[in-house]
């Protein structure tokens, strides 16, 4: 099962995504224009797409 961590900032998501081993297997910096909604759906939609995932688990942090 891969791991997701994402971090929401004042201007950009950045998310990385790692395999069992915890090795990085894909990572970017998106601009949500303060849209983050709309932004969060294309960035999950767009992970499931490319790495085929079909469940998230989350965990939120302060």
């Amino acid at each position: 099962m891969y791991r997701l961590g994402i971090d929401i900032g004042y201007s950009t998501f950045k998310y990385i995504i790692l395999d069992d081993n915890e090795r990085e297997i894909g990572s970017e910096y998106l601009f949500h224009r303060g849209n983050i909604d709309a932004a969060f759906r294309n960035m999950l939609q767009k992970i499931e797409k490319e790495y085929k995932v079909e469940e998230f688990y989350f965990q939120c942090a302060r």
